[in-house]
C-alpha cells in the first residue's frame, strides 16, 4: 500500500489550498491562501458526524463519529461554531 508524506488539495475554494500532514499521531491540516485570498471564506464541514462541538478552551472542535470522537486543534485561527 502506498504512503505519503503529505496530501494537497489545489484550489479548494478561489485561492485557496490546503495540505494535509502527519503530526503526532494525527493529521494537520494547513490551509495556503494565494494573494487576496479572504480566510473567512475557509469553513469545514464533517458529513455523517452525530455532533460537532467546540472544545472547552476553544482550540479545536471534537467530532462525534459512529466510531469515537475525533479531536480537530486549530494551529493560529480561532475556531467558532457555526450560525444556527
Amino acid at each position: 500500500m502506498p504512503t505519503y508524506e503529505r496530501l494537497a488539495w489545489e484550489e479548494l475554494h478561489r485561492g485557496i489550498d490546503m495540505v494535509a500532514e502527519p503530526s503526532r499521531g494525527g493529521v494537520a491540516y494547513r490551509y495556503v491562501l494565494s494573494p487576496g485570498a479572504r480566510v473567512s471564506d475557509i469553513v469545514m464541514r464533517w458529513e455523517g458526524a452525530k455532533a460537532v462541538t467546540v472544545t472547552d478552551d476553544g482550540r479545536g472542535v471534537d467530532v462525534e463519529t459512529g466510531i469515537g470522537v475525533l479531536r480537530a486543534s486549530r494551529s493560529s485561527a480561532p475556531v467558532r461554531p457555526p450560525p444556527p
